[in-house]
């Protein structure tokens, strides 16, 4: 691309992991406690997949399920060792076999990497769909497809203790915040007395569904008697990665914006001059002094080739100027005619200002056009340079004198690379109860951001061109607001683009489009995602991306903005 006038596309992410705890206790006809179990639960695909298409809180708002069924949530093959390298996974020790049914089924090793096995190829090797290296590692294959209990025996929505239907955020560690939702339920004597609970699940509907979130087989199963009924608490753990991602690419075509290099002139005193020639006439470059700039693909003055003679052993070029090529250096013919005379060639000869000749057997007669230009050195011009000062499609850069001058042929281009700050948590109906007073009600204005459904209509993203919108960006308050001029370019809703979720693919993506008459400017520092109110712009930010350079956007260009939602779990019986 050398301009920003096709569709460009940024693409920002969230992500989370969880994994979910479940207590039980029978209540005794006296109302006394009986027993207790506490286990984790294993996270089953649909449960998965049923957040791509429903908000996460609805996951463990609905239904507890028990049955008697005691059938393991995984296969145990700790016994031997496994390899892998690249997708494929390979028995390295042991007797353990893989089972062509093991297809669909999630791997998890004993380091705690995971991959889903999409195909048998025997006993000792299946392939799974993460490419990964892992040596020497024990592995559980997860039976994540389940979709219902083994033996339904009963459903319950009845609450045990409303109070205790809350959740709390843990900010201890700042980069991995975790959310706790708690929920609990209660079963009548009449649906549960007198069995052996084994089995649990919180599901979306009552009846042996298959609409299951989860599983758990307790070690220990619950024997219920005559008149007792059983309460079950379930915490989903929801850690959220706040962490910040520098150098990230984030694949915008047309950004940052790159300019053709008219020439490139050095002024003595460690300042050189470049001229550009824009695509388009009105387009005029977006640099600033202090910014830096990256020069690439720049090459030599080029001089027109008015004539070309040949005899068995050299050639002589003629040059409509004069070129000042060494005899020993290298020069560079393009265009000429025949196409043999372009190539690099060693000038062995210069009998005038205009002329050169060049040792070769080629004999290929007479030629004419093109341009020949001095062989450039490997690191000739081409890097990163500091702008002193700037001009009508010039700019005057900080650089060690003495460098050859360029002709046109080169460009002028930026970093497009941006760093990330990801402050989203899923959302979650209810109260919020926090570790410390400083945490205000900010975060339940954005934490909306990070839900899988997005269902929030004023949802905004903003541009800014502003450096001051980045202090204390892990805050949550209202110094984020845009209260500088200019600090706000514009603002978009984010709902205005809700993607069908992927089967399977445990992500989702919402996003917005800004027109050609949107958030146009000639320094575009960051991006920000957040809740808004009064349709203003984002007051409450919950995603940063911050340009390692000012990027440049005209009423000639749009811009898709995709925000990503994934989320992950952490494996357990």
């Amino acid at each position: 691309m050398k301009s920003n006038k096709k569709n460009a596309e940024l693409e920002v992410c969230s992500s989370f992991s969880m994994k979910g705890r479940l207590q039980c206790f029978v209540i005794n006809p006296d109302g006394s406690e009986e027993q207790h179990r506490d286990q984790y639960n294993l996270i089953l695909d649909k449960g998965m997949n049923l957040i791509g298409d429903y908000a996460i809180s609805t996951m463990a708002t609905s239904y507890v399920q028990v049955g008697t069924g005691n059938t393991p949530n995984s296969k145990d093959l700790t016994g031997s060792t496994y390899n892998q390298l690249g997708t494929l996974v390979t028995r390295q020790t042991g007797l353990d076999v893989f089972l062509a049914s093991d297809v669909g089924e999630r791997i998890g090793f004993t380091g705690g990497k995971q991959g889903k096995i999409v195909a048998f190829v025997s006993g000792t090797e299946v392939v799974v769909d993460t490419s990964q290296t892992v040596s020497g590692e024990g592995l559980r294959i997860y039976n994540t497809t389940r979709e219902s209990l083994d033996n339904y025996i009963a459903a319950t929505q009845t609450d045990f203790n409303t109070a205790l239907r809350n959740f709390y955020i843990d900010f201890s560690n700042p980069d991995f915040p975790v959310m706790e939702c708690r929920q609990n339920w209660l079963f009548l004597i009449s649906e549960v007395e007198n069995n052996t609970i084994a089995e649990f699940a919180v599901s979306r509907s009552s009846g042996a569904s298959t609409n299951l979130f989860n599983r758990v087989v307790l070690d220990d199963p619950v024997v219920l008697g005559p008149g007792q009924q059983l309460a079950v608490f379930y915490t989903l753990y929801i850690k959220s990665d706040w962490t910040q991602y520098t150098n990230v690419s984030p694949g915008i075509v047309g950004w940052p914006v790159e300019y053709q290099t008219t020439s490139i002139i050095d002024q003595g005193g460690d300042q050189a001059t470049i001229t550009i020639t824009p695509d388009d006439p009105t387009d005029d470059h977006h640099y600033l002094a202090g910014d830096e700039i990256i020069i690439k693909d720049a090459a030599r003055e080029r001089f027109g080739i008015t004539s070309i003679t040949s005899t068995a052993t050299e050639f002589t070029v003629t040059t409509s100027a004069p070129h000042g090529f060494p005899a020993g250096g290298g020069v560079i013919i393009d265009g000429s005619s025949p196409e043999v005379y372009n190539s690099t060639w060693i000038v062995d000869a210069v009998p005038t200002s205009t002329t050169f000749t060049v040792l070769t057997a080629i004999n290929a007669g007479a030629g004419s056009a093109g341009t020949a230009r001095e062989a450039d050195p490997t690191t000739w011009w081409n890097g990163t340079y500091t702008v002193l000062s700037v001009g009508t499609n010039t700019i005057t850069i900080d650089v060690p004198s003495g460098i050859e001058n360029a002709g046109p042929g080169g460009q002028i281009t930026n970093d497009g690379r941006v760093t990330i700050e990801s402050k989203c948590l899923p959302y979650w109906p209810g109260e919020c109860f926090y570790p410390t007073p400083e945490i205000n009600l900010g975060i339940l204005d954005s934490r909306v951001l990070g839900s899988a459904d997005f269902d929030n209509t004023s949802l905004k993203w903003a541009a800014f061109d502003e450096d001051n919108m980045w202090t204390d960006v892990g805050g949550f308050n209202e110094s984020h607001s845009p209260t500088s001029p200019g600090l706000n370019i514009d603002n978009l809703e984010v709902s205005t683009l809700k993607e069908p979720y992927i089967v399977d693919s445990f992500y989702s993506i919402r996003g917005g489009t800004a027109t050609v008459t949107q958030i146009n400017s000639d320094r575009i520092k960051g991006l920000r995602f957040g809740e808004s109110f009064s349709g203003a712009a984002p007051r409450t930010g919950c995603l940063f991306v911050r340009f390692n350079q000012p990027q440049k956007k005209r009423n000639t260009h749009t811009l898709n903005i995709r925000f990503r939602n994934s989320w992950t779990r952490e494996l357990a019986d």
